[in-house]
């Protein structure tokens, strides 16, 4: 995943908590999109599915829950991706 662009969506899974949220995380790249047929795509001008949009990872390339992968420095609104944890397999 060098040089891909890399999403992080987060969502509130307690919105009617007035005073402590919690949230789930999912990780997203950009790429080729697996729902695009570039066969159908290039038959039919009105063929709509993207051939590049933001693709779920899954928990096994990238796990948002792994503190090991993930950290959130204490005092900030920030997410860090730890170093090489996105490093091409060797």
């Amino acid at each position: 995943m060098v040089n891909e662009v890399v999403r992080l969506r987060g969502e509130v899974t307690n919105p009617e908590s007035s005073s402590v949220y919690t949230y789930t995380f999912q990780a997203y790249r950009f790429g080729f999109n697996p729902d695009n047929d570039p066969v159908q795509a290039e038959e039919d001008q009105s063929y709509a599915v993207p051939r590049y949009d933001y693709v779920p990872l899954s928990i096994v390339d990238f796990d948002v829950s792994d503190p090991a992968q993930v950290r959130t420095p204490p005092g900030t609104n920030f997410i860090v991706i730890v170093l090489n944890v996105l490093k091409p397999e060797d």
